[in-house]
């Protein structure tokens, strides 16, 4: 369309009659407004500065957000799943126990003691009391710490002390004192260097003062050389050993300490090692003497008198304390022997015999050794968890607070040394033994799985085991 035909709206507003007309397809919203009409249809299609709308525009891009879309879904909540009732239990603490009384604490305290105070005794060298005639109550005084952290320090004091006078009751009887040697400046066991310092020393003489000389069996064996150094450098337990007369040991003393004045004699000893300690990558050297002692009555007594600076007892492998007692028989039978002899006029050199025994000893002791380091690890592992060896003895010596019931398998529990459980059937038969850890055993016994074993059930076990040992005599012979 020209500008010459398009309609002249000015002149359309100011004259609507000659304003051309709508066609019929238009509709009546397309027909021209007033000027007044136009106007508030212009202002009605413009947003207020003020409306909500527009506030909330200004306030999103404020915020830095995008304003969402109508047809935009907003998120879901997640909602929290509910955990059942048993697992929300479970995730509760558990209530706490109920304390047990002041006097049950304090029983057991005493029971405890009383079982440390016997160990002691038997490492110190004495017995156990057998006889009703001394006191059943020992009266000690015991620092009892009220905070936890000087609980060690305080049991290791209080040990000490009492393992010392244990010590020196044994040497007031006149009795030998296990890890010490004889001191002839002192006339006693009883001298801060009557064991060695270290665990690898033995005992190699004495000074002209009458003091024990100790040296380390490494140094020694490579200062002698020992047909087995090799071997024994290169690890290999109870390698090396050496025999020497008690005559030898003792010819540093000058004339003025005589060793066969001494109550025990020295006839014989062997010096031997290295074997494994509790402590990891440390080994002890071993020092078995053989001493005469005279009761008076004429009779030839030998003892067997190991000398070290651990506790045999608290060494990993029984097989040393087992090959002691045996040594002790086999020196008792020879003492027999002997007397006989000497009773027939036969003449007889002591220092000869006793170390024909030892190297009997020493034989024996090298042969488990080497047999235990045949073993695979493996083999070794499951010895470990299953010592059913030490079963029927410790069965036998377990004290009354080392029996238990286990209340669902009815068996008798014994709680051994160095972590050894044994299972037992009321009538004395051995079900198994395992290893377990003193939590585990607390807490069974926490639990209540196992209890105390009743006196008659303890009555009653310690004879079916009894009756086990006389079984089993009966059937060798």
């Amino acid at each position: 369309m020209t500008e010459q035909e398009r309609p002249d709206e000015n002149a359309a507003l100011q004259n609507p009659a000659e304003a051309p007309a709508p066609s019929e397809g238009a509709s009546q919203a397309d027909a021209p407004k007033s000027p007044e009409d136009a106007e508030a249809s212009a202002k009605a299609a413009q947003p207020e500065s003020g409306s909500a709308s527009e506030q909330g525009a200004e306030q999103v891009a404020g915020q830095g957000k995008k304003p969402k879309a109508d047809g935009e879904k907003k998120p879901r909540k997640r909602r929290r799943k509910k955990r059942p009732a048993s697992e929300a239990s479970e995730a509760a603490p558990k209530p706490r126990g109920k304390a047990k009384a002041p006097e049950e604490q304090v029983r057991e305290a005493m029971s405890l003691l009383a079982s440390a105070y016997l160990e002691l005794r038997k490492r110190a060298g004495g017995l156990a009391p057998k006889s009703r005639e001394e006191s059943p109550v020992l009266e000690l005084e015991v620092p009892v710490p009220l905070r936890r952290n000087d609980l060690s320090d305080t049991a290791k004091r209080f040990t000490s002390a009492l393992r010392d006078r244990l010590e020196r009751n044994v040497v007031e009887a006149g009795l030998l004192v296990p890890g010490r040697t004889w001191c002839f400046d002192k006339g006693s066991f009883d001298a801060p260097y009557a064991r060695p310092d270290d665990p690898r020393q033995v005992l190699v003489g004495y000074g002209l003062e009458g003091r024990p000389r100790f040296a380390d069996l490494v140094t020694l064996a490579i200062e002698r050389k020992h047909e087995s150094v090799d071997e024994f450098l290169a690890g290999r337990e109870g390698a090396v050993s050496f025999l020497e007369k008690g005559s030898v040991v003792t010819e540093g003393l000058t004339p003025a300490f005589d060793p066969a004045a001494s109550p025990h004699p020295l006839v014989g000893q062997a010096m031997m090692g290295l074997f494994e300690s509790g402590e990891e990558g440390r080994r002890v050297a071993l020092t078995v003497q053989v001493v005469r002692r005279d009761d008076g009555d004429g009779k030839l007594r030998l003892l067997a008198h190991p000398v070290c600076a651990v506790d045999l007892f608290d060494l990993p492998e029984f097989g040393v304390v087992r090959h002691l007692r045996r040594f002790q028989q086999d020196l008792d039978a020879l003492g027999q022997r002997l007397a006989g002899r000497q009773a027939a006029g036969e003449d007889f050199d002591l220092e000869e015999e006793v170390l024909s025994e030892l190297r009997d000893l020493v034989r024996r002791l090298g042969t488990t050794a080497k047999n235990r380091e045949r073993k695979t690890d493996h083999s070794r592992e499951r010895e470990g968890q299953r010592p059913t060896q030490l079963a029927f003895p410790e069965a036998r010596s377990a004290r009354d607070h080392h029996l238990f019931v286990d209340t669902e398998e009815q068996t008798i529990v014994v709680i051994g040394r160095k972590g050894r459980v044994h299972v037992f059937s009321p009538d004395g038969r051995h079900v198994t033994s395992v290893v377990m850890p003193p939590p585990n055993v607390r807490q069974r016994q926490k639990s209540g799985r196992w209890r105390a074993a009743e006196p008659e059930e303890r009555g009653n076990f310690r004879e079916a085991i009894e009756q086990k040992k006389e079984d089993e005599a009966a059937g060798s012979e």
